[in-house]
Order: C-alpha cells, then structure tokens, then sequence
C-alpha cells in the first residue's frame, strides 16, 4: 500500500491507466482475504493443540 501511494505521488494524472484509489481498494480487500484465511487456520490450530494436552475438558474444547 505504501508503494502505491509514494509511486502515485508527484506523478502527473494522465499518467494513470488507473486511479491510485483502485489499486488501494484491490489490495486492501486481497490482504483482507488473506488474513481471515490466516486467522480461521490460526484458531484450527490452536483447537488441536488444545486437544493434545492432557486433562482437556470439552469445555476448554468449547471455549476454543
């Protein structure tokens, strides 16, 4: 994001095939989908690792 914005800077408008706003909008929701992708596999993780342990009650599992 920050490459866009300093790339976009100083450079003259009809330069643009496309608005600095678009390229933001598109990286901004492509990071979005990544990180709840990384997020849901992060809490798939940590349930197993839960499970592993010794003395795990369903409502550490639940809690999880």
């Amino acid at each position: 994001m920050i490459f866009i914005i300093t790339k976009s800077d100083m450079d003259p408008i009809e330069r643009w095939t496309l608005s600095p706003a678009v390229y933001l909008a598109i990286v901004s929701a492509l990071a979005n989908i990544f990180l709840r992708y990384t997020f849901s596999r992060g809490v798939e993780i940590s349930w197993w690792v839960v499970t592993m342990k010794e003395n795990t009650r369903i409502k550490d599992l639940h809690n999880v």
